[in-house]
């Protein structure tokens, strides 16, 4: 494999401190665009500019894909941690028994916005138990408890 003026050497690599990742990404893709210029000789293609943009082409378009998947990942991340941020917060029991509870609470599911204590004190069972109830029976305690 030629290397061109330009190229760092992997010596030179791994003695660099200062933006490393950046040189070293910047060295790997000119190294595979060697190679794929490399299988194209030995494959019978001619290796001319053709073949070498085409495969740039490739690893551009992979990298740009790399870096969509990365952007819709962390979008994902920071959507389930604003789900779970609404279900941290806790209430007090008056607070939520207001015809108005406080601002981003479902009002479909008000006992979740109860501490544990808070929520055996109302209920007179344990959050555990409550959720293991039939769907008509949760009703019922919420409306006895006025938070349905």
């Amino acid at each position: 494999m030629k290397m061109s003026q330009t190229e760092i050497s992997d010596e030179e690599l791994v003695e660099r401190d200062d933006g490393y990742t950046e040189e070293q990404y910047n060295y790997t893709q000119q190294r595979e665009i060697q190679e794929a210029d490399d299988v194209i000789q030995t494959n019978g293609g001619d290796g001319d500019d053709n073949d070498t943009q085409r495969f740039e082409r490739q690893i551009s378009s992979e990298d740009d894909k790399l870096q969509q998947n990365e952007i819709s990942n962390q979008n994902n991340v920071t959507e389930v941690r604003q789900e779970l941020e609404k279900y941290d917060k806790t209430y007090p029991y008056k607070e939520l028994i207001k015809k108005r509870p406080p601002t981003g609470v479902d009002v479909t599911c008000k006992e979740k916005y109860l501490s544990d204590e808070e929520f055996e004190q109302v209920f007179g069972i344990t959050k555990e138990e409550f959720y293991s109830l039939p769907k008509w029976r949760q009703v019922n305690h919420k409306k006895k408890v006025e938070l349905f």
